[in-house]
């Protein structure tokens, strides 16, 4: 049963052959992004630096250098730029559904 299944597989690729190449490229794509970006979160993320306290160390050297002149533990910036951050990324995502919402589908259909 497996042998027909997977003739019958070959013989339908070998029919669509783009269709083929495209669905093979896309898998050698994905396994090498993948590959790739679990190799960057195992180096960066899950690794520990070799200093004391890495923790402490990397969420400094990126405050100071994202927040000029501002003190890195400072508990105040600490709480409103994540507060900031968070209104923005809620304004960017539901302003354009609000936009959306208001668009009648029929009428956009008919036009296309």
């Amino acid at each position: 049963m497996l042998i027909n299944d997977l003739r019958l597989a070959l013989r339908q690729l070998h029919k669509n052959l783009g269709f083929a190449l495209a669905v093979i490229l896309t898998l050698a794509l994905g396994v090498g992004v993948n590959t790739a970006v679990f190799s960057l979160v195992d180096g960066f993320l899950l690794r520990p630096l070799p200093y004391p306290e890495p923790d402490r160390l990397a969420v400094l050297r990126v405050l100071r250098s994202e927040l000029y002149g501002v003190r890195d533990y400072d508990p105040l910036t600490l709480t409103i730029v994540p507060i900031i951050l968070a209104v923005i990324a809620a304004a960017a995502s539901f302003l354009p559904t609000l936009r959306i919402t208001r668009i009648d589908p029929s009428t956009t259909l008919r036009t296309e």
